[in-house]
């Protein structure tokens, strides 16, 4: 018979390796979400390459709340937390959807994974991205009604907190709309680290499942621009990693395949909101192989991901001007990206043409399945105004120049160190808990083996 000091010692065991397990092979897998250069090999990727949407108007508060701080998960970092992970065991933080994994094929003999369920795990993602902006656009009219009135309540965002289920309401609409960008976000950010997209196979060695072909791309995929996405092709030799962050699981369901170890670029210093200088850590040797122009594939993906947080941000403003008309889209679109909470206002005119009230009917349907909008065009987002869409485009055009500039400037210059002050510290929270639970089981085990061998020996 075990004796319940023991089966209590066990516990304290086990739950002292779910803890371990939690902050060390969960979140890293990904862009980085934690700032834990020394324990993760994370540096807050994700906040600072989600910061160059200061250029897109994003007020400083809001743009933390989207981006995360120091000690605090921002919307874009919620699908890394452990308390966001998959309830299937040994799936780590996934579905893969979320992180854009699981889409890998290589054209050779025997290889374990077909094309076409590489195919349609990346189309999967690419509609699921839809689908988050779907219920963003869904979301944000309630920050305004019909005839113009802001309302403040759904507006507020002080007590945003993340991670909330994507099929949740926190407390206001405009915490959900940033719920939906920050998680798209995550998943499009991703993307350019996790696919051969952007990147360059090494050039030594020759292409197999530890090094295989890369695309070299930096345009924005059709796959991940909004509305329309969802249903868009998935590009020959388009690949992402098998997912095998999980120990021992991951190596067995990943067996023979292009793993997420070998394709990604995740980690390594940046720049918050610009990839001059973007250099990677050596924990990732796919990061540090130099692809177009010479520079290094992370650098690339860097440069890609925050081009696309510019992307995805204009085209969901464009979506909303679209669904809304003009004038209540602008209102939507400044609460969003704005600090200050608007106190309620008098109606005012808004024009709704019969074209944007059929746009808002098709949006409020859209945002009931992941793929209801994908026969939209991408270009239904500058059906605003004219003079909407031309600043839209003049912003786009502008910041995409900007970070091809800063593409082309050399590694390791102007880089900032934000290892005091960015990123979430989740992680060494949960290590020290697990240290002192470990200590306490061992402690415990030890007290109950004596006492077991003393009582042994009085009989």
């Amino acid at each position: 018979m075990i004796r319940p000091s023991r089966v209590l010692a066990i516990t304290l065991g086990m739950v002292t390796i779910g803890v371990i397990a939690t902050t060390t092979a969960g979140p890293a897998f990904a862009f980085g979400t934690y700032n834990s250069p020394s324990i993760l090999g994370q540096q807050a990727e994700h906040e600072r390459i989600t910061r160059v949407l200061a250029n897109n108007g994003f007020e400083p508060k809001t743009l933390d709340l989207l981006a995360g701080t120091s000690g605090k998960l921002g919307a874009v970092g919620a699908p890394d937390d452990a308390l966001d992970s998959s309830s299937i065991p040994g799936k780590g933080l996934g579905p893969g959807e979320k992180h854009c994994d699981n889409g890998d094929y290589l054209d050779i003999a025997g290889y374990p994974h077909s094309r076409s369920n590489a195919v349609g795990q990346l189309s999967i993602c690419f509609r699921y991205y839809e689908q988050l902006l779907d219920r963003a656009v869904s979301a944000a009219g309630r920050l305004v009604d019909e005839k113009g009135v802001v309302n403040p309540t759904e507006a507020a965002a002080d007590s945003c907190s993340f991670p909330f289920d994507v099929n949740k309401s926190d407390k206001t609409a405009k915490c959900e709309v940033l719920n939906r960008l920050g998680r798209a976000l995550h998943l499009s950010e991703d993307f350019w680290s996790h696919t051969n997209w952007p990147d360059a196979a090494d050039p030594a060695k020759p292409i197999s499942i530890q090094n295989p072909p890369g695309l070299g791309r930096s345009d924005i995929p059709a796959g991940l621009r909004y509305p329309g996405g969802g249903s868009a092709g998935i590009p020959d030799g388009l690949i992402s990693g098998c997912d095998d962050s999980v120990p021992v699981l991951g190596a067995i369901e990943c067996k023979g395949r292009v793993t997420h170890s070998v394709l990604a670029k995740d980690n390594g210093y940046i720049n918050p909101g610009s990839c001059a200088g973007a250099s990677p850590t050596n924990k990732y040797a796919r990061g540090q192989i130099s692809g177009s122009g010479g520079q290094q594939n992370f650098s690339l993906a860097v440069c890609g991901a925050m081009k696309q947080a510019q992307q995805t941000w204009n085209d969901l403003a464009g979506a909303i001007r679209s669904t809304y008309g003009s004038q209540r889209g602008n209102m939507i679109v400044s609460i969003i990206t704005g600090d200050k909470v608007p106190e309620a206002a008098k109606a005012i005119e808004v024009s709704a043409s019969p074209s944007a009230s059929a746009s808002a009917s098709a949006s409020a349907s859209a945002s009931a399945s992941p793929s209801a909008s994908a026969s939209a065009s991408p270009s239904a987002s500058a059906s605003a105004s004219p003079s909407a869409s031309a600043s839209a485009s003049a912003s786009v055009s502008a910041s995409d120049s900007e970070i091809d500039r800063q593409a082309a400037a050399p590694a390791g210059e102007d880089v900032v160190d934000l290892s005091s002050s960015s990123g979430n510290n989740t992680p060494m929270i949960l290590l020290g808990v697990a240290v002192v639970m470990g200590a306490l089981a061992a402690l415990w085990f030890g007290i109950t083996r004596r006492r077991s061998a003393s009582h042994d020996s009085n009989q």
